[in-house]
């Protein structure tokens, strides 16, 4: 049974064991003193912003001895990606590696600027990258403001170790506005949406992780959706769920069936007699398949189709809905 919470709640408790709950507004607090092994925690910073011209994806993560910064853009009119990354090993002392946790955040090397700014309700990124995939100087001032609505909020222990422990907070609802350049190319953010996504975790092993997003409107109301695969203790919690008029719809486990290797096919995700009954197909240029690679990460850009049928709740169609599938190693 998946445990909802509502009041104040410590990630990491006094005696060492970590908390399993979900909730739909940001109650966890990650204390992160208390945990044995802060210095093996991992963490990722996602932002995703779309408009009708482009969209653009940018990671800040910090993976054992690196900190890494991955962006990719993606022209819908060009039909084109752009793509670059920066991986900053830190050798000799992982105390200077930039803690993702704090307020503000800013690194800097040959080719990169980048600082983001967070607050209660809102994170600023502006990021100038010289040379940017080979075309042209990139600069980008973005801001993301959560809107007054739910979210997924999760705390997972593992079933097997007490060491081990993921702690995500992803918001969909977002009011993005800002300006990013490529060379002679503008794309202009206003009343944009996307999401934040911000996750926590030491994990027993590398493994590919695979989730699904969306943004959009349906019959007059925001809509959003996120599928995770499995990490963690899923007794106590799931990443799958979907938002409508920004509320969240919490899901227990889903299927995912597909191959990791053919970003050409398509995905199913089933869960009950029908009530998740989505597939996910890529988009396709010129016959091939529309996505982009960066580092360890890949995003293949296309649509979602199927319903959900939930007990107590009104169902949900999805006919060609904008979706991405991001598949990565953490």
């Amino acid at each position: 049974m998946q445990k909802e919470i509502d009041s104040i709640c410590f990630v990491f408790n006094k005696d060492g064991t970590i908390t399993g709950a979900w909730s739909k507004t940001p109650v966890f607090k990650f204390n992160s003193k208390l945990y044995k092994n802060k210095h093996k925690i991992d963490h990722r910073q996602c932002f995703f912003a779309e408009n009708e011209n482009c969209s653009v994806y940018i990671s800040l993560e910090k993976c054992g001895i690196e900190f890494i910064v991955k962006i990719i853009l993606r022209d819908k009119k060009l039909n084109g990606t752009a793509v670059d990354c920066i991986v900053k090993k830190y050798l000799l002392n992982k105390k200077d590696i930039p803690n993702l946790l704090n307020e503000r955040v800013y690194f800097e090397d040959k080719k990169i600027k980048i600082a983001l700014t967070s607050q209660q309700s809102s994170k600023h990124i502006r990021c100038q990258f010289n040379d940017f995939a080979g075309y042209d100087n990139l600069y980008l001032d973005l801001t993301f403001i959560r809107q007054q609505s739910e979210s997924l909020n999760l705390s997972l222990p593992f079933e097997y170790s007490d060491k081990n422990f993921y702690y995500k907070a992803f918001s969909p609802m977002i009011n993005i506005s800002g300006n990013i350049k490529l060379g002679d190319n503008q794309y202009i953010f206003s009343d944009s949406t996307g999401y934040c996504d911000s996750t926590n975790y030491n994990l027993p092993f590398r493994q590919i992780y695979r989730c699904v997003t969306a943004n959009c409107n349906i019959n007059g109301k925001d809509f959003a959706l996120y599928f995770g695969s499995k990490l963690g203790d899923d007794l106590v919690g799931e990443e799958n769920c979907y938002f409508s008029d920004g509320k969240i719809k919490k899901l227990s486990k889903i299927k995912f069936l597909g191959t990791d290797e053919r970003i050409d096919k398509i995905w199913n995700f089933k869960a009950g007699i029908k009530a998740v009954d989505v597939i996910f197909k890529p988009e396709f240029y010129k016959d091939t398949p529309v996505f982009a690679k960066c580092d360890k990460t890949t995003i293949v850009y296309g649509k979602l189709y199927g319903e959900f049928n939930l007990l107590n709740s009104d169902s949900v169609n999805l006919n060609e809905i904008p979706a991405q599938m991001i598949f990565t190693v953490i």
